[in-house]
């Protein structure tokens, strides 16, 4: 097995007092200061996914806004289970007219196509 030196990988370091008060007020310091950096950057952050939440929501009440007035204005785009007798035959039947037409279609498409040919 082959040892490579340049990687040393993690390292434990020496837990010591350190002696000079002076020193340790100002590593004390430089501590408080990187933490108050760090805290004000994670709230920074945060407000802006506030931000963001409340936009989606109010995207969100806008299309429910819009789903719902759409109910109220036009009974075929409810859920089927709150359509009552009459208006599910009259559902069927433009289902039906549908298929119709888009058969209809459909052959006109291939007799193009075979026409074309």
């Amino acid at each position: 097995m082959v040892k490579n030196d340049s990687v040393q990988g993690r390292r434990k370091i020496e837990m010591k007092k350190i002696a000079k008060k002076n020193n340790l007020q100002a590593r004390c310091n430089v501590v408080e200061a990187h933490r108050d950096s760090n805290i004000r950057e994670l709230n920074a952050h945060l407000a802006q996914l506030v931000d963001i939440l409340e936009v989606e929501k109010s995207k969100g009440q806008t299309l429910d806004d819009v789903r719902e007035a759409g109910r109220r204005q036009w009974w075929w785009q409810a859920p089927i289970s709150e359509l009552g007798l009459n208006e599910l035959q009259q559902l069927r039947n433009a289902l039906q007219e549908l298929r119709r037409n888009v058969g209809k279609q459909a052959d006109l498409l291939q007799a193009a196509v075979e026409s074309g040919n």
